[in-house]
């Protein structure tokens, strides 16, 4: 088994079966496409990684930071996660991406670091804590009228 961690490239998304993710993954952004949302993703300010475990990709993440001009800044964390592999490797997959997270929030000065969570997700949910997220609150109507819980890892 080998793990091996690179910089995300948004080709990499083309790698995933984007059907099982469903229309709602980027309703937030309207028209705009899949790919130039995974372009903005892959911009140096934006830090972001790939997950492969024997050159197939468990998960693509990062964060968007919303604050670039100060300091200390907030980020929005994202990931798409292979569902088939990554859940025959849960182990592996969450200690490398919490990695990553801590590693992307010292190195780029996040006093905060966010994810927006569809309420009924449990899997999801369980996934965020482990990851080192707690749970704020419940977002009621937030986005297309759905119920979502705001999740955050806040620096000490």
């Amino acid at each position: 088994m080998r793990l091996k961690v690179v910089d995300f490239k948004p080709e990499h998304v083309r790698m995933f079966d984007l059907d099982k993710f469903g229309r709602m993954l980027f309703v937030s952004v309207g028209e705009v496409t899949m790919e130039r949302v995974f372009a903005e993703y892959a911009k140096p300010e934006q830090p972001a990684f790939t997950v492969f475990l024997d050159n197939t990709p468990l998960v693509c993440a990062g964060v968007w930071i919303w604050d670039l001009g100060h300091s200390p800044r907030t980020g929005e964390a994202w990931a798409i996660v292979n569902h088939d592999k990554g859940s025959q490797e849960p182990f592996v997959l969450t200690k490398a991406v919490r990695r990553g997270l801590d590693a992307t929030q010292e190195e780029h000065d996040l006093a905060r670091i966010h994810a927006v969570i569809a309420k009924g997700n449990d899997k999801a949910c369980r996934w965020a804590e482990l990851l080192g997220f707690e749970r704020e609150t419940l977002m009621r109507k937030w986005l297309c009228g759905r119920d979502y819980f705001l999740y955050a890892r806040v620096k000490k």
